[in-house]
């Protein structure tokens, strides 16, 4: 089951993963983990028809203020998500717009 799978991914030391995976809510109230985010969010991928995580916008929007004390890292220069998934934001130069959340345990 999916809480299996979440129990696991927690429990690693560190974990990589798009808007598709643990919800940012879950990971924010992890303790003892840091928090990178990569990209941008504005708005969950059509592939599973996802809704949007309040959570994970403020998080990208106003790290200050988001739960988890989320640090901001920057675009990335390449589409990350399942191929098909991608929405239809763009970087310049046609590159998809999509992010990657990077934690560690300590």
């Amino acid at each position: 089951s999916f809480s299996d799978v979440w129990e696991i991914a927690l429990s690693s030391k560190y974990l990589l993963q798009s808007d598709c995976g643990i919800p940012y809510r879950v990971l924010a109230a992890s303790p003892n983990r840091s928090i990178y985010l990569f990209g941008s969010y504005e708005k969950p991928s059509n592939l599973f028809g996802e809704e949007k995580q309040p959570s994970l916008d403020l998080a990208f929007t106003n790290p200050d203020r988001a739960e988890g004390s989320p640090r901001w890292m920057g675009k990335i220069p390449f589409p990350y998500d399942y191929p098909g998934a991608l929405n239809s934001n763009t970087y310049e130069g046609g590159a998809a717009a999509s992010n990657m959340i990077y934690s560690v345990k300590h």
